[in-house]
């Protein structure tokens, strides 16, 4: 995240929000950290190897 000055509760509650599911995290195999959290990753990690296989 950028390092950046907020003035308004609600600009930071955005940035968070968008960091937390929005952007996805190399370390997290590339899923959201709320995926992680929830433990949702599994289920899409599974659900992009189908994928990839049906594609080769």
């Amino acid at each position: 995240m950028l390092l950046q000055n907020y003035f308004l509760p609600g600009d930071l509650e955005e940035q968070i929000e968008d960091y937390n599911h929005q952007r996805y995290h190399e370390h997290l195999d590339n899923v959201t950290p709320a995926d992680a959290y929830f433990g949702r990753a599994p289920a899409i990690i599974k659900r992009r190897e189908r994928i990839k296989r049906k594609t080769e």
